[in-house]
């Protein structure tokens, strides 16, 4: 069984830059994957054995109506994803954020558990050393989806921007809620800690926006994650984490729910109008 992994490398500097070779040598040492880099226009191969994809069709600023650096959308490029690993033949496609290293552990463990969803928490390791330091487990720098489900449950997720927050958390909650998934964190992926600055402007607000939309999967997510620490405090084996994962994440229809939601979501648009209004006025000024 192969895996198609696909990711956006970009142009950048420093340790940035650093960063995202070291995750691009690492997929190159892995076994049973084709890796792709997904953009929109024609771009030199960062190696050689990255195919560079031209199909991505959405960007952060048609989506959230703002200006900013482009990003990607992540609809947009698991349905990139999905079309490349259905005609090469493949089961699964992996979507990674550009500096995780991931190991032939995820490859693994994606082979011979053969589920139809999963999520990947870093482990964060230190620059100097290379020791590992803890697992992030309050989000998720990877996702692996059989084929088929995708097909059947893209209409579920919503086009969050790739490099903002909350789409991680919301997607593994739908991800989990329906299909039978698994949520990992021993190591499979990696990633090297640095400084972060993020969670703020437009993109950000637009993220928001979504997830508040979602309000009912970003809810799961969070009752899953203060369980997961509490287990985790209690020295909870591996097994009962993966038995909290299943009893939480349960979707339970509900019509009342569905009519909070309504009245959630209009006022989540009206919000984020009024911002999309106000970084706009600010970016002409």
């Amino acid at each position: 069984m192969s895996i198609l992994i696909g990711t956006q490398f970009y142009a950048a500097h420093g340790d940035s830059q650093r960063r995202q070779a070291q995750a691009m040598d690492a997929l190159g040492r892995l076994e049973g994957v084709e890796v792709v880099d997904l953009q929109w226009d024609p771009t030199p191969p960062w190696r050689p054995w990255i195919r560079t994809v031209c199909d991505l069709h959405l960007d952060s600023r048609s989506v959230s109506g703002c200006g900013g650096r482009r990003k990607p959308i992540t609809t947009d490029m698991m349905r990139a994803l999905a079309d490349l690993a259905e005609r090469g033949g493949h089961q699964y496609f992996m979507l990674t954020n550009a500096d995780i290293i991931v190991t032939q552990a995820a490859v693994t463990l994606i082979q011979e558990r053969s589920e139809e969803t999963y999520a990947f928490s870093r482990l964060d390791v230190d620059r100097e050393t290379g020791r590992a330091l803890e697992p992030t487990l309050s989000g998720l720098d990877a996702f692996a989806f059989d084929v088929r489900w995708w097909r059947a449950n893209q209409h579920r997720f919503r086009p969050y921007i790739i490099g903002e927050a909350c789409w991680d958390v919301v997607y593994a909650a739908i991800a989990m809620c329906h299909g039978d998934g698994l949520i990992a964190s021993g190591g499979e992926i990696r990633h090297e800690r640095h400084p972060m600055e993020w969670g703020q402007g437009a993109f950000a607000d637009y993220n928001g926006y979504l997830a508040a939309v979602d309000n009912r999967y970003f809810t799961l997510w969070c009752v899953y994650y203060a369980r997961l620490m509490e287990a985790r405090a209690r020295g909870a084996s591996i097994g009962e984490e993966r038995a909290l994962c299943k009893s939480v994440f349960v979707w339970q229809p509900s019509a009342a729910a569905a009519v909070r939601q309504i009245g959630r979501t209009v006022k989540a648009r009206i919000g984020y109008g009024r911002k999309r209004a106000r970084w706009n006025r600010e970016s002409m000024s």
